[in-house]
């Protein structure tokens, strides 16, 4: 039978780690007569791997604490991942969004505007931002700003979109607000100026 470990020995004070074939040899008659044992050093590689392992539990633990919406679509336009707080400002859960499109989630006229946006985001290479209206089967309608730009592969083929985007409907209140009292006013200062003309 073969047997295959990991040990562990200390070399000049400091630990390596190898991994361990053991095998069983046999004469010419089929009788056990020894054994045959291959090691090679896999520290580094261990190394790598818990570097590895710890940095992507940072940026998990990052991106999934952050308030605003995360997401990666791929090139025909399936969610492949969403955040936490992409779920919480779609109204969705992760499990009803990845793998889904935006025509699963939105209404028809939404996601045909997506759609072009992450089509032009992948054609021309270029990053793109707005301010949008933003409705799914989860929330209500509200406004979100968004910031889209093309994600690549390791070796540099585009891959799709990723987007960051926030809730916006306070400030977008706001400024219409603003903008029917700034109505208000001008239309105030005329009816003064025509009340004041001879």
């Amino acid at each position: 039978k073969t047997l295959e470990t990991e040990e562990t020995f200390l070399e000049g004070g400091e630990p390596r780690e190898i991994e361990v074939i053991k095998t069983p040899t046999y004469g010419p008659r089929g009788e056990l007569n020894g054994l045959q044992i291959i090691c090679w050093d896999v520290t580094e590689r261990k190394r790598l791997e818990r570097a590895l392992r710890e940095s992507e539990a940072f940026y998990e633990a990052l991106v999934e604490s952050l308030p605003q919406g995360i997401l990666r679509k791929d090139t025909a336009g399936c969610f492949t991942y969403v955040n936490r707080g992409a779920c919480e400002l779609l109204g969705l859960p992760r499990d009803a969004l990845v793998g889904k499109t935006d025509f699963d989630i939105c209404p028809a006229e939404l996601a045909e505007k997506y759609r072009r946006d992450d089509c032009e985001v992948m054609d021309s290479g270029r990053r793109y931002e707005v301010v949008e209206e933003n409705e799914t089967i989860g929330a209500s309608i509200h406004y979100v700003q968004t910031v889209k730009t093309p994600a690549y592969d390791g070796e540099g083929n585009p891959i799709g979109i990723q987007a960051i985007f926030w809730d916006v409907t306070n400030r977008r209140e706001l400024e219409e607000a603003l903008r029917r009292s700034m109505q208000e006013v001008e239309r105030l200062r005329a009816e003064l100026q025509a009340l004041r003309a001879p």
